[in-house]
């Protein structure tokens, strides 16, 4: 069956001024490019409505009813009102151990917000990043997960269950 021109495309797409397309397993470099755009001066010198934003695209299936199921989460930083938003789709569970080589952070926190994503790009140790986003009306946590080369998105855990 033809694959329709709107499916869901696998990689890393950072957005600030321009787009910038990364290949699944260069996501450490995809998350530096918007760590930069966000504490470079980008964001700053343009008027308006100023935001950056990375979105993980990191699977996807085509079913029998010829729709394309993606698994997603899209991380966007509002410089003018200095908040984080996020908007995911995602179905895998994370099956990390509570407290295993996972980073936690609450995304009302900018500065340790970006320095948890630093050193998820940075340190080879980690293997997960637990975010949490009380602002954002969509989605209030997501989980990116390292799995070989490439970073995953997924669905954290829930103590006690």
């Amino acid at each position: 069956m033809p694959k329709s021109h709107a499916e869901p495309k696998v990689g890393i797409t950072v957005f600030g001024k321009t787009e910038h397309h990364y290949p699944p397993y260069r996501w450490r470099e995809a998350i530096m490019q918007f760590l930069f755009l966000v504490w470079g001066d980008e964001l700053r010198s343009r008027r308006g409505y100023r935001w950056a934003y990375i979105e993980f695209r990191t699977g996807e299936a085509y079913t029998r009813l010829m729709e394309w199921h993606h698994t997603s989460l899209t991380i966007s930083f509002f410089a003018n009102s200095q908040r984080f938003e996020a908007t995911s789709v995602c179905r895998e569970p994370s099956n990390l151990p509570i407290g295993d080589a996972r980073i936690a952070v609450c995304a009302t926190n900018i500065d340790e917000t970006l320095c948890a994503l630093a050193r998820l790009a940075r340190d080879r140790k980690q293997t997960a990043l637990f975010l949490w986003f009380p602002q954002s009306p969509y989605t209030q946590t997501a989980e990116l997960v390292v799995k070989g080369n490439r970073l995953v998105v997924a669905r954290p855990p829930v103590p006690g269950v």
